[in-house]
This record gives C-alpha cells, structure tokens and sequence, in this order.
C-alpha cells in the first residue's frame, strides 16, 4: 500500500484541475451542435494572422450556388447571427436545373486548392472542378471542369473527395449510391481528369447494393494508416452509420488485394442515450488542439424524416481518437454541450439557442 501526504495529494488536486482548464482553453470551448447543416467536408489552416481559420463550404441546391462559411471559431462559424461568415463562391446556372451538393475541398499543392461538387442535374450525376488560387478561400473560386477520363468519358459519380497519397499520386473517391469507387487523377491534365477507364466505373473499395447508401467517402491518413470512412443506410433514418477501412500507406489505393483486407469498423452511430442520429457524411479536419477532429451530420429525432419535406439535419464536431493511426469508434456527444475529449470523459454542460425540444429525452421504450 502507497501512503501520500496531505499535501501530494492537495499538489495532485492542483496539478489536475491546471490540466482541465488547459483542456477547456485548448478546445476552445466548443459548443454542439455548431450549424444547420449538412455534409461536413472542412479544411482549417493557419493564416497570416496567426490564428486558425475553419472552412466549411456548402451547396444550396435550390439556387444553383455553393458557399463557404469562415469563421476563427467553430462555434458560429455557421451562426445566422454573424452573417458575414457566409461568402457565396459559385453560382450553377439556374436554367440548366443543376442541383449542386456535398462540396469538398482540397488542398492540391501549396498554391492550389480544388473544390469537387456533385450535381444531379438533367444530364445525371456530374462531379464538377471549382479551383482556388489559395490567397483567398472565400472568393475567388473559378470553374475547372467536369470530371472526365482522359479519353473524354464523363465521370458518373457524385460525393466526391480527393487526397494526396504519400505515393505522390493523388486519387479521387466517389458514390453511385450503393459502390464507392476510387481512380487516379492526372494533374498533368488539370484538376478534373482521370486515369482512362478500364471497364467498370473505377476500383471498388466498398459496397453493399442491398442497402440503399452506400457513399460520402472521406480520408484521414496518419501516420503509416489511410482511414477510409463512408457511410451506409439511409442520411434520413436513425441507422444511418459511419465505417472505417484502416489501410496501409505502402498498399496500392488502386488495388484492394494489397490491403490485407482489412475489416470495416462501425466508428461512428446513433446514440438513444446522448439523443443523437442518423450520424454519417463525415469530414476530417484539424481543430483547436492542431489534432485530427471529425465533423458529421447528425439529427435529433428517434424516427427518420421525410426528406422531401424536411431537413432536421445539423453538424457536430468532435475529436478524434486514434491508436496505432487507427480511428477508433466514438459516441456522439450530446447537443447543448460542450464537446468531449476523445473516448468521451470530458462533458461539461453548456447552454445553446438550439430550439430546447431538442433537449427533451427520447421516451422510453415498452420493456426498458
């Protein structure tokens, strides 16, 4: 048995509650959920006045137009309450019905960055190129092409996210809603081409045709990892549900025999406790703490909705926790509070002007 001193213990005390103060200031205080949103695809960087900005873009079908909300603070970086965070960067044209959605950014080189945005328009789905000189992420923004193989095949696909491999390749996932398929892109032949295609709609790399979704890909890597996350079911219902495939950096992305086939983790799902579902279209990005966080859709009703007459969808963050550069699954935290520290041990209750409904605990199951 350890026998400690009054004052080791009392020292111990101090030294801990320094250590959550640190915690609180380093995450910024950050309140759940920050937005109503959808589809979470942000980029952070450090500007030239030494804070981070976050950048959040977004598509607004019904006009034809996507937008980029900036903000130093995640918490109203999607607040109706500082309207200045919202910059309108492209406008579709209206006439040609396109319906743009699920806008992702990415960082091309030091001096470019690409944003790829789908559209279910009259001619299918189409994936479009929008370049950015890098200067300013909120203007500026100029369209460079549909995406197409180099033999001038147009690209059937939407959700799409684009990485950097430490190979040198860059590579381009994307959906047809039930397969998610990945490609190389050229950067000899713009920001908008494929390799040729080679029967098929690119390699597979998940999918699962008795489900109804199978889409919004997204890639962290860490380290000597590739975490590959999608999710599956319906972005309407409470089963909808965030995977990760952890792949090694040294395995060919083009070729899943070279993966060890690894097996999908469920990371991210619904939780009745915390009141929170339907939790998928996920991004990664860097947070308060310069660590790895994840933003996501989620809604906070038991039932699905009727996704042609409503949008209860909102955006929370959180952040990550990795093992050996693994994601390792996580619990949603609760809206109206503050967001915890990986593996969930940090709640601290905040107030928000989310609608209080949202509050109320989901009743209670017969046989519970």
């Amino acid at each position: 048995m350890h026998c400690y001193r009054p004052t080791q213990s009392f020292c111990q005390a101090i030294l801990l509650c320094i250590a959550f103060i640190r915690l609180a200031n380093c995450y910024g205080r950050i309140i759940n959920p920050i937005g109503h949103h959808a589809d979470p695809q942000p980029i952070s960087r450090i500007q030239d006045d030494g804070k981070r900005w976050y950048y959040f873009p977004s598509a607004n079908g019904s006009e034809a137009e996507v937008n980029m909300f900036a903000s130093t603070n995640l918490n109203d970086v999607y607040s109706t309450n500082a309207p200045w965070n919202r910059h309108s960067i492209f406008n579709f044209t209206k006439n040609d019905q396109q319906n743009p959605e699920a806008p992702a950014m990415f960082k091309w080189n030091e001096t470019n960055y690409v944003m790829y945005v789908s559209s279910n328009g009259p001619t299918g789905n189409r994936i479009y190129a929008l370049h950015n000189d890098g200067r300013d992420l909120t203007s500026g923004w100029t369209f460079a092409g549909v995406v197409s193989y180099s033999d001038g095949t147009t690209l059937i696909g939407y959700d799409a996210f684009a990485l950097s491999h430490p190979n040198g390749n860059k590579y381009l996932f994307y959906t047809n809603t039930t397969t998610i398929f990945v490609n190389k892109l050229l950067p000899d032949y713009g920001f908008a081409t494929l390799q040729p295609k080679q029967g098929g709609n690119g390699t597979i790399v998940a999918s699962r045709v008795e489900l109804p979704f199978t889409e919004a890909p997204a890639v962290l890597i860490s380290g000597d990892k590739l975490n590959f996350l999608y999710s599956q079911n319906s972005f309407f219902s409470p089963n909808y549900t965030t995977y990760n495939i952890p792949v090694s950096t040294d395995a060919d992305p083009l070729d899943p025999d070279t993966w060890s086939k690894p097996k999908p983790v469920q990371v991210l799902a619904s939780s009745e406790k915390n009141g929170v579902y339907g939790t998928g279209s996920v991004g990664a990005f860097t947070g308060p703490d310069g660590k790895p966080w994840l933003a996501y859709t989620c809604f906070y009703q038991q039932k699905a909705f009727d996704r042609y007459t409503s949008d209860p969808r909102y955006v929370q963050v959180q952040p990550l926790h990795l093992m050996n550069d693994e994601i390792q699954p996580l619990i949603p935290v609760k809206p109206g509070h503050k967001m915890q520290k990986a593996q969930n041990d940090a709640y601290i209750p905040r107030y928000t002007n989310l609608d209080l409904r949202f509050f109320k605990k989901p009743p209670v199951r017969e046989g519970k």
